[in-house]
């Protein structure tokens, strides 16, 4: 299984193999996916481009299209925390997207070694 810390900014993904310490990759959506309320507030626009990103870092397993586990890290756009809905999108966006686990995290920018030991206590 592939380890992946995804940041999650306005329009943009930026994403980091925590398997082997990989620089961070950045992803751009072919449509824009942030809307003036809300950090993803067009779905199918940010599961596209996320799928595709996850399909490009994660290696093809024999037997299952999910392959990830994932932190989901919205940078931007969460003051007061983050509502139910916003929880929901994030969580499925990744599930959708080729996930098999996901945790979320709002805060600071986690280290690599922080967002492994994070996916690992689900």
């Amino acid at each position: 299984m592939t380890y992946l810390y995804i940041q999650v900014l306005e329009n943009k993904f930026i994403i980091q193999v925590l398997d082997n310490n990989e620089s961070r990759e950045i992803f751009l959506p072919e449509k824009n996916f942030t809307t003036k309320r809300l950090l993803v507030g067009d779905f199918s626009a940010a599961q596209d481009c996320l799928s595709k990103a996850i399909k490009r870092l994660a290696p093809k397993r024999l037997f299952t299209r999910k392959t990830a586990a994932v932190v989901m890290h919205p940078m931007e756009m969460y003051e007061g925390g983050l509502s139910e809905v916003e929880e929901r999108i994030l969580n499925e966006l990744a599930f959708s997207s080729g996930a098999i686990k996901v945790a979320l995290h709002t805060g600071a920018t986690l280290t690599a070694k922080e967002a492994k030991h994070k996916i690992n206590d689900l």
